[in-house]
């Protein structure tokens, strides 16, 4: 948005609002895995679990383990 009001960009979470009117999105098993800061605040704001990574493959198998 021009104004800089855009509610889609993170840290926001409004993406994760989009997708789940368009998903079927169980929020208490959902996870948010991102290599920066603002992935993981919106995440949070969102309400879903959050890992940092810089290793996406072992955070993954971390994580289903």
């Amino acid at each position: 948005h021009e104004d800089g009001e855009c509610k889609c960009r993170k840290p926001l979470p409004g993406l994760f609002y989009q997708a789940e009117c368009d998903f079927s999105i169980d929020k208490s098993s959902s996870w948010m895995i991102g290599d920066s800061e603002s992935d993981i605040i919106a995440g949070q704001a969102y309400g879903v679990n959050t890992k940092y990574t810089n290793n996406l493959y072992n955070t993954i198998k971390e994580i289903l383990e």
